[in-house]
């Protein structure tokens, strides 16, 4: 499961039990001290302009009709 949805269902049950203590039902909340592993996050770099003509060089090979999607969505600047 995906560390996000991981958190999510952690926190179901802590935020019931939180509740429950206030009311007095019960004594302690146990989900509070189970610890969710940290993410790294790497950081995500752009490609540079090179690249991106080299893709749409390869797309244009396979498919004309690509490379025209490509030039429409990423816009005429990178024809050059």
């Amino acid at each position: 499961m995906a560390d996000a949805g991981i958190k999510n269902q952690h926190g179901v049950p802590r935020a019931s039990l939180a509740q429950a203590i206030r009311w007095g039902s019960v004594s302690s909340n146990v989900v509070s001290l189970a610890r969710l592993r940290s993410t790294k996050t790497q950081q995500r770099t752009v490609m540079a302009v090179e690249d991106v003509r080299a893709v749409m060089t390869a797309a244009a090979s396979i498919d004309s009709a690509a490379d025209q999607a490509v030039a429409v969505g990423l816009g005429e600047i990178l024809k050059g």
